[in-house]
């Protein structure tokens, strides 16, 4: 039997209906290999003169580069752009700008899932920090995300492990949505909403699949996509730069939920980001936005991109999920 299951962070309803996953050819499951050839990969060693001028560089104790950072070659938006804002009839117009950055994780050509060990996965969030500390200078930049796309079905145009740093001119749709629902259900509850939906799920222990002392990693209850994961601080924090984020124990849950998804789903291309707060300032459509606010709480999700969508999802902006989440976390944990 299929169900509606409403999704009170996004504001918004999903389809769960297990007996899709039987119909042949419904998953699309790629299994994310090495399929170029180091030799023309611009983000290895040896590559440095074929990329853009480096923004910021990690090195190892023999001075070789362990991480850096470079504008996006082919970038959607643009810091040189002059930023104009202009009514055209009844429609609304933003100039592209803004700033897209790469970060690439490491010297390693190709790494499994389960390769980007903790090491490589703190430094991408320190490194998003560290860079974040220094574009928010720019004060026609109001967001900032960190995303990472995993295999070609993840949208990923190269294999070699990296990361994408995004700066926008405004707070973009679903962030803007999350943050005034957020704000309601404090407004009305008087208290948080993820954290009441951390407070749910860990005394319901039916979709938790790992957590350490600062964080819990959840199958959540209305997932939108076959073995979705978020993961969400413990503690009420809505600052993701906040001194006390402790940002090991993060790279260390979505290093053993990146082994879960390598050993049950036999490495799975994925998409993977951070949903956290915008710049302290005015919002529009919201108001004034202090990272001090009691009802923001920033969270990170990881979605495996295993099956296709129609009709149904596009036109009714409705997700169907073939996996209950709870069967997806048996498996995960299994």
């Amino acid at each position: 039997m299929s169900e509606f299951r409403f999704n009170i962070l996004k504001d918004k309803w999903v389809l769960l209906d297990g007996e899709r996953s039987n119909r042949k050819g419904y998953f699309n499951i790629e299994s994310v290999e090495d399929a170029e050839s180091e030799s023309e990969c611009p983000f290895c060693h040896g590559m440095e003169n074929y990329t853009p001028v480096e923004l910021y560089r990690k090195n190892n104790s023999e001075g070789e580069w362990e991480r850096r950072v470079i504008p996006n070659k082919y970038p959607v938006l643009k810091v040189e752009e002059y930023l104009s804002k202009n009514q055209v009839g009844p429609y609304s117009r933003v100039s592209g700008t803004g700033v897209h950055e790469i970060v690439i994780e490491s010297g390693e050509h190709f790494l499994k899932l389960s390769e980007h060990s903790k090491l490589i996965l703190y430094d991408t969030f320190d490194i998003f920090r560290t860079r974040v500390a220094e574009l928010k200078k720019d004060v026609r930049l109001k967001y900032f995300s960190l995303f990472k796309n995993y295999g070609y079905s993840g949208g990923a145009t190269l294999l070699h492990p990296h990361s994408q740093v995004l700066g926008v001119p405004f707070v973009p749709n679903m962030p803007l949505a999350m943050l005034r629902k957020q704000e309601s259900y404090y407004l009305e509850h008087d208290r948080c909403i993820v954290c009441d939906i951390i407070d749910y799920e860990m005394a319901a222990d039916e979709r938790i699949i790992y957590s350490n002392k600062d964080y819990v990693a959840v199958t959540p209850y209305a997932s939108e996509y076959p073995f979705e994961v978020h993961v969400y601080p413990l503690r009420h924090q809505a600052d993701f730069f906040d001194k006390d984020t402790n940002l090991l124990n993060l790279a260390d849950i979505v290093n053993n939920v990146f082994v879960m998804f390598e050993k049950k789903l036999n490495n799975p291309p994925l998409n993977m980001g951070l949903y956290i707060a915008p710049v302290e300032g005015y919002v529009p459509f919201f108001g004034n936005f202090k990272s001090s606010n009691s009802s923001f709480h920033w969270h990170l999700e990881i979605i495996p991109r295993l099956n296709r969508t129609g009709g149904i999802e596009v036109i009714n902006d409705m997700m169907i999920n073939p996996v209950l989440p709870e069967k997806a976390a048996k498996v995960l944990e299994g």
